[in-house]
């Protein structure tokens, strides 16, 4: 064989095994994923204090979000104790920021300014910083 021919065959399996299959990364959802395993709140005064315990990959916990409606009967401001949960206030919390703190899995968020005389429903959603994982929703829970 000629040396050219060498050359160039060589040069041909080069360019054939950089070619191939690639994707993205994808999420592994059993060790990535992370849940809310004990969810607890209440009332100082104005504020909603809440303390959360994450169950699986607290890390991958890019943003909480408390959804807050007040409820009560004969304001239209205020929903409906009843009715079908709706957030008429969205507050997020990055950790890090005032108002959250992380120590390990637990969480601990705090949120200012609540009417002392209306009651409150919320509830927590947990954003993943992988976004193909979805958020992740407390049950709706009741200020006294």
């Amino acid at each position: 064989m000629r040396p050219a021919t060498i050359i160039a065959a060589a040069c041909l399996l080069l360019m054939l095994a950089g070619c191939g299959k690639k994707e993205w990364p994808t999420p592994r959802v059993s060790e990535d994923r992370f849940g809310w395993l004990d969810v607890k709140g209440g009332r100082a005064d104005d504020c909603l204090l809440v303390n959360i315990q994450v169950s699986g990959n607290f890390e991958n916990v890019s943003v909480v979000t408390l959804q807050l409606e007040p409820i009560g009967e004969g304001d239209p401001s205020l929903g409906c104790p009843t009715c079908p949960f709706q957030a008429r206030e969205v507050v997020d919390f990055v950790p890090g920021q005032p108002g959250l703190e992380q120590n390990g899995p637990f969480l601990t968020l705090s949120h200012c300014g609540l009417r002392s005389d209306v009651l409150y429903r919320w509830r927590i959603v947990g954003t993943n910083r992988l976004p193909d994982l979805g958020e992740v929703r407390s049950e709706v829970f009741t200020t006294p």
